[in-house]
């Protein structure tokens, strides 16, 4: 666990001065050597022996271990960015405190969405086991195709809380439109490729016809309001990074736990399963307009106030 948790802090802290080349060389480099070595550690390959399952997490641990001293050879030696002293107790309380007033409500908006994800595949376990393995079929394959999105939300960190410490709020304001913008025509491409081939995209995972169907349904439905998902997880991000972590925590439980949850809920009380999708899509879209709308609003409103709202505490000393 140290060699999976520390390198994600350190890649962040990277992510966090501007470099966001090293971070994803990093995780791609641990992924090519996972798969190169997990199954020589599996099957056996000439003086290395078969390790069977174990393989499999022996190759984990030697890629994980590779991408510990990756980043911290680069946040140490290369940025020179952390030091190796111990601070005082009163210096260490005093951080701390002020990285968990961010951190615990930024944690608690990232486990929202697999917990509601959870209740939803309770409330689909109703429909049957097709049902169930078509809802985990298609979420993996939206996890894939909301790379792009996700990628927004871990750039526009650094970007807002610069330009949130330079006072440069109409920077910031441009970048969440650009990446707005982004998230509708990125959700259009998917929500065309999946009216067209979700079937067959959906057929390279699915272990039968009933759940490829039921999968290719949910992807032609719920890619209408993809965008919806990215203005939520780039503006949570972007208020991270402006100190307002419980706004971030908001947007999450007002995508989540207000629409998410309770709508698919409803929907399964008097309708097939396929309503649910055209729920899960219509908390999306909802959730990300609201909360498009809203951080624009908040954000121009700061601006109007010509000064550095004191939110995070190294923000002014920027």
């Amino acid at each position: 666990m140290p060699f999976l948790v520390v390198p994600i802090v350190a890649n962040a802290i990277i992510r966090s001065v501007g470099d966001a080349f090293w971070p994803s060389s990093i995780m791609v480099g641990a992924a090519v050597i996972n798969i190169v070595t997990t199954p020589i550690l599996i099957f056996g390959w000439g003086p290395i022996p078969a390790f069977g399952i174990e393989g499999a997490a022996y190759g984990t641990l030697i890629a994980r271990a590779i991408t510990l001293i990756f980043s911290l050879y680069i946040i140490i030696m290369r940025e020179q960015i952390v030091t190796l002293t111990l601070p005082k107790l009163a210096e260490f309380t005093r951080s701390f405190r002020n990285v968990a007033k961010i951190a615990v409500p930024a944690g608690t908006g990232s486990i929202i969405n697999p917990i509601s994800i959870a209740f939803v595949t309770s409330i689909l376990a109703t429909y049957g086991l097709d049902t169930v393995a078509a809802f985990g079929v298609a979420t993996r394959i939206e996890s894939f195709a909301c790379i792009p999105m996700l990628a927004l939300s871990a750039s526009i960190g650094p970007i807002a809380g610069q330009n949130w410490g330079a006072n440069g709020k109409s920077r910031i304001i441009e970048a969440l439109k650009t990446c707005y913008s982004i998230c509708f025509l990125w959700s259009s491409v998917l929500a065309i490729v999946f009216y067209f081939y979700a079937k067959q995209i959906s057929g390279f995972i699915a272990s039968s016809e009933a759940v490829n169907l039921e999968a290719s349904a949910y992807l032609s439905v719920v890619s209408l309001s993809f965008f919806g998902y990215g203005i939520v997880i780039v503006s949570a991000a972007a208020f991270n990074a402006l100190g307002r972590s419980v706004t971030g925590l908001s947007y999450y439980i007002i995508r989540s736990a207000v629409m998410y949850v309770p709508l698919s809920y409803l929907a399964s009380l008097w309708f097939e399963s396929v309503h649910i999708y055209y729920a899960i899509a219509a908390s999306n879209a909802f959730a990300g307009i609201a909360v498009g709308i809203y951080s624009l609003w908040w954000l121009k409103k700061a601006k109007r106030c010509d000064c550095v709202p004191n939110a995070f505490p190294y923000a002014v000393n920027y």
